[in-house]
């Protein structure tokens, strides 16, 4: 690809901000990924591209949203999918 596709430099700066978050910690790096991600979705809208990718990165921003919230608070239960095998009760299993 070339450096001037802008589908390429979105690439880059999702990579960029994901690896900041992976790799450090703080609100300057939390900062620095926002920064990243806001820059490649207004590249996404002003070039054009589709927009489930523009969907992506507002995923990833919401992500940052929660990361920037209260760190004493304990995250709430996984919502269920459906996907899952009904739990039995001990007493269930017994029978």
């Amino acid at each position: 690809m070339a450096a001037d596709d802008p589908r390429a430099r979105v690439r880059q700066l999702l990579l960029s901000g994901d690896n900041t978050l992976k790799n450090r910690t703080g609100p300057k790096s939390e900062a620095r990924a926002r920064e990243r991600f806001e820059r490649a979705r207004r590249l996404a809208v002003e070039s054009g591209l589709e927009g489930g990718l523009v969907e992506i990165i507002d995923r990833r921003l919401q992500g940052l949203g929660r990361l920037q919230g209260p760190r004493d608070t304990a995250p709430g239960p996984t919502p269920r999918t459906g996907d899952e095998a009904p739990r039995s009760s001990p007493k269930e299993v017994e029978q």
